[in-house]
């Protein structure tokens, strides 16, 4: 019997503040960009995923959609809980879910 394989990414390198100020804005520097590309190349045809949970920050968006260019993602959720979340909170998130087998979790820290 498999059981749960989780994985885990951060986001990739961002700027230091963001135009706006606020933290949750700040987006992917060019360093970045190419870091995700990078990932992506190296992940395509290597893993499987049944649901893709990420955060609603902007950096995080963008390294989602820097990977699901190549991975094509089926399934994902963008959840503003994922930022700032502590390890409790993650794991609650992971037992919501509706018992997939691979889940890639995209935050922080």
């Amino acid at each position: 019997m498999v059981g749960l394989q989780l994985h885990l990414i951060r986001h990739a390198k961002t700027e230091k503040i963001s135009k706006s100020g606020s933290d949750f804005d700040r987006v992917l520097l060019p360093k970045g960009i190419k870091q995700a590309k990078v990932l992506a190349n190296y992940l395509e045809g290597k893993q499987n995923f049944d649901l893709v949970i990420y955060s609603a920050a902007k950096r995080t968006l963008e390294t989602k959609n820097i990977l699901n260019e190549k991975l094509n993602f089926q399934s994902s959720v963008e959840t503003r809980a994922l930022y700032l979340a502590n390890e409790m909170e993650i794991l609650n998130m992971i037992c919501q879910q509706n018992n997939p087998k691979n889940i890639w979790i995209i935050g922080h820290n």
